[in-house]
């Protein structure tokens, strides 16, 4: 009789989960024939019947492929409550709709990869890959995310039903009373749920509470509106300007009085109004080309209908002229006067009621203004600039001189001893021309041996001790100013990608495998200057721990996960020989007093840092909350605060 192993002797196990029993058909017919060392053990039609097949003794897989659209559980929630049940198979998705729109949900949820499944030979080199222990590109290894997720669920407690009902009837701008009434529950009962929403959101109000769930629960449209709009306000930052704005209501008001008071007469006139309107609404977003659209329109459209002429059109040209003299240079300035001048003394003469020197002066007077306008936010931003400026560079000189007496006074000394440790590692400690005795050869050399480990120490003290000292100087030459008015939160963002990119590119140096991400999960959050420093110094100082304390060569796992109110950072590392022999837990910190201080700072903030050392692997887990800021001010104006 055949065994299981003579039946199945490729090595790899592989469970399929889609609700098709079609694509369950496709994919099994795939890895059959163009993945080798793979075959599928079993397949399953939900996400439910998925976690019981996990569950069972014999359900163990090498690989689990994950359908993304399902009834019932979705691929993401089905991936999330096998990380949280501590399973730490390989989870592929798969989707026959947009990548783009399952992938950060699927990164949160701790899964290791996803694919299309239109591409047969790309899904089967994905599953070789990842049979093979690789990790797509963004997503983490599957004890990192257990990791993770675990700690997730035990920091941020999820909100009850109720505490979801209640504040998405608050999102809805119910009052308390409503929300009671609705509910069939007291007011004193609604006031407390949200003081345990506030508390699991990490809000200081309930308007925050409101604006963060609402920011969740957004649609994707919606969600790249507010991607578009502050990306507006940062490449554009003089589209909520507030004196062009009311300069344009003003012309806007005034065109429409004109359009009231002497309406149009024919469909021409009616488009030419609207044209007009439309360019000016428009102004804003697009300044100088609405006003090169405004004097085209205004020009042209007395060609096709007689309302277009000059005492209808002369406010949004006057506005137009202004604006491009406001966003232009003096030399287009000076182009636009001699136009006017050529084209209302040549081209086009007004009436002869018409005063042309007064006209010109009109004109001349809206350019003027315009680019009045426009040295005095230059000036005003230059003086401002300088200020700046000149405090950040006598901040700087200061922290500079700070490090360099900090460098004079404590390196050298450092690494001179360092160097008089290093001598002595391995070495005789009796120095060179003394006479070794025979009859105290076994007694020097235990000696020996003791003193060379006593020097070892001594060593990897100093050399602690200097790095921490390079550390504190690395610092103190930092910009202080690097995170001013981080509203959307891509200065923090930036930060800590840089200080991963340069711990990454430090420790493969040194011989280690690292692989480190850095995820959005809803939104980067709105950090001040101290919460942006201790994340980012937290970081670094796990980097050097991982250097001082990880086994060398060995193969590193770091995750950064960015929430709209925490920072979230966890790491696993197989650690040194020497150390691997004892269980340490959150009292016992191998990285010494920096972890320990780290911790005591988080707590102050309210957050948690927890770290474990268990069969040779160091884990750790950082939770930095951060207070949501309310960036949809008037949008909920009835929620009770």
């Amino acid at each position: 009789m055949m065994s299981t192993r003579e039946k199945h002797p490729k090595i790899h196990r592989i469970a399929l989960v889609d609700n098709d029993p079609r694509a369950l058909d496709s994919l099994s017919a795939v890895i059959a024939s163009k993945v080798p060392t793979a075959y599928v053990v079993w397949t399953a039609t939900s996400g439910c019947e998925a976690i019981e097949r996990c569950q069972d003794a014999n359900g163990h897989v090498s690989l689990l492929i994950l359908d993304m659209s399902m009834e019932g559980l979705q691929g993401p929630a089905t991936c999330r409550r096998l990380r949280l049940m501590g399973q730490r198979m390989p989870i592929l998705g798969a989707t026959s709709f947009s990548i783009n729109s399952y992938r950060d949900k699927l990164v949160e949820a701790g899964a290791q990869g996803l694919v299309g499944k239109e591409n047969a030979d790309q899904l089967a080199q994905i599953i070789m890959r990842m049979c093979n222990g690789e990790v797509m590109e963004g997503f983490e290894p599957p004890a990192l995310a257990n990791l993770r997720i675990s700690r997730e669920a035990e920091t941020t407690p999820a909100l009850t039903v109720r505490e979801e009902q209640i504040i998405s009837l608050c999102a809805e701008g119910m009052l308390d009373r409503d929300i009671a009434e609705r509910l069939g529950i007291s007011e004193a009962t609604i006031r407390k749920h949200m003081q345990s929403i506030l508390r699991k959101l990490n809000c200081k109000t309930s308007r925050q509470a409101v604006a963060l769930w609402v920011r969740s629960m957004r649609s994707k449209p919606a969600t790249q509106y507010i991607a578009w709009r502050n990306r507006m306000r940062t490449q554009h930052p003089n589209l909520w300007h507030p004196i062009r704005f009311a300069i344009m209501l003003i012309v806007l008001a005034w065109t429409i009085y004109g359009v009231c008071y002497e309406p149009p007469t024919d469909i021409f006139g009616v488009i030419w109004v609207a044209m007009l309107v439309t360019a000016l609404v428009l102004s804003p977003l697009f300044l100088k080309s609405t006003s090169v659209a405004i004097l085209v329109i205004a020009s042209i459209g007395d060609l096709f209908t007689p309302y277009a002429h000059l005492g209808n059109s002369l406010p949004a040209q006057l506005y137009a002229y202004g604006m491009l003299a406001y966003s232009t240079n003096a030399i287009i300035v000076a182009t636009l006067l001699i136009y006017y001048v050529v084209n209302i003394l040549l081209i086009d003469p007004p009436d002869p009621n018409t005063n042309p020197v007064a006209m010109v002066s009109m004109y001349a007077m809206v350019l003027l203004l315009g680019r009045t306008l426009s040295w005095s936010e230059k000036t005003t931003q230059k003086s401002f600039e300088a200020a700046q400026n000149k405090n950040r560079l006598q901040e700087l000189e200061s922290r500079a001189r700070i490090a360099d007496a900090i460098h004079d006074a404590v390196t050298g000394d450092l690494s001179a001893a360092s160097f008089v440790a290093q001598r002595h590692i391995g070495g005789n400690s009796s120095g060179p021309g003394v006479a070794a005795d025979p009859a105290n050869a076994t007694t020097t050399t235990a000696t020996t041996t003791a003193d060379a480990e006593d020097w070892r120490q001594i060593n990897e003290y100093i050399l602690s001790a200097l790095t921490n000292v390079h550390r504190v100087i690395d610092e103190l030459n930092m910009d202080a100013t690097t995170l001013p008015g981080d509203a959307d939160g891509e200065a923090l963002a930036n930060l800590l990608r840089a200080t991963l990119d340069d711990g990454d590119r430090r420790l493969r140096k040194l011989g280690f495998n690292i692989t480190s991400i850095r995820h959005c999960a809803g939104g980067k959050p709105s950090a001040s200057q101290a919460i942006a420093e201790l994340a980012n110094n937290l970081l670094r100082e796990i980097y050097a721990n991982i250097a001082r304390h990880a086994a060398p060569g060995s193969k590193v796992d770091l995750s950064v996960m960015l929430r709209p109110n925490a920072i979230e950072i966890t790491q696993i590392n197989p650690m040194k020989e020497d150390m691997a022999g004892a269980d340490e837990r959150d009292d016992e910190l191998p990285g010494g007093h920096g972890l320990a201080s780290f911790k005591k700072q988080l707590e102050s903030y309210q957050g948690t840092l927890t770290t474990s050392a268990q069969d040779g692997s160091w884990t750790l887990f950082a939770y930095i909350p951060v207070t949501v800021i309310d960036d949809s001010p008037g949008l909920l104006e009835q929620v009770q605060v």
